[in-house]
């Protein structure tokens, strides 16, 4: 839209979404002069433009209303399967039925078989008659197809199945209890007090099957004797004391 200063007459040329529906004051950068300006007006639409709108409104298609079909009175329902007048009454059965039930005399058979339930149509040929079920009892259970292969048997489930297979082959080896391992320390230190007493007391025997274990053996006899001696005067020492 085109603004022009009432004061200086410079125009300007201005975005139509700028200006509100209530209008707001502007400024002209020339003269410093402030007016209210009010939206532009859209242009009252020529006689041409009105007869191609009307034109292209009629030209539309205008729906067809469809009738909605009325729901019958629940009074009347089923009126015309019961009345016999209403109109000719089919009744399905069966040949042999058919044979052997006799043709209606009166109007009133008429209309006590039309009220009679229809029989079954008859099966095609090669198909069995179904037997009837004394009342009282339950059907008879289907026979199983003989032709038809009984389902194998699942497989035995395999011993890995129980596997734990959440246990991570990387993990370490769980910790043995407290009390084991004192088992285990007490065993090693019996075990070593039993062979060294074991080569003390037989070091004659082992210096003569191995002669070259000699010095060593003859260093650790020497040193158990001075260690016993050492504990035997200790102990003395002791009793004296006491």
């Amino acid at each position: 839209m085109r603004l022009k200063c009432p004061s200086c007459g410079a125009e300007y040329e201005v975005a139509a979404h700028l200006i509100p529906q209530g209008g707001r004051h502007v400024q002209c950068t020339a003269c410093h002069t402030r007016w209210f300006v009010n939206p532009a007006q859209e242009p009252e639409p020529s006689e041409d433009r009105i007869i191609e709108r009307l034109e292209a409104w009629s030209s539309r298609p205008r729906p067809v209303p469809v009738p909605v079909p009325q729901p019958a009175p629940p009074g009347t329902a089923g009126r015309g399967a019961e009345d016999p007048d209403s109109g000719e009454v089919f009744v399905w059965e069966s040949p042999a039925a058919a044979a052997e039930s006799p043709a209606p005399a009166t109007a009133a058979s008429g209309t006590a078989t039309a009220e009679a339930p229809a029989a079954a149509a008859p099966l095609p040929p090669g198909v069995p008659q179904p037997r009837a079920v004394p009342e009282g009892r339950d059907a008879p259970a289907e026979a199983e197809d003989p032709a038809e292969p009984a389902p194998p048997e699942p497989a035995p489930a395999r011993s890995a199945s129980r596997l734990d297979l959440t246990v991570d082959p990387d993990a370490p080896p769980p910790e043995a209890p407290a009390q084991s391992r004192f088992a285990k320390g007490l065993a090693s230190v019996l075990a070593v007090f039993v062979l060294a007493l074991a080569v003390y007391n037989f070091h004659d025997l082992i210096v003569a099957r191995l002669p070259q274990a000699a010095p060593a053996i003859d260093a650790y006899v020497h040193f158990v004797d001075d260690l016993r001696q050492r504990l035997a005067e200790g102990l003395a020492a002791i009793i004296n004391r006491a």
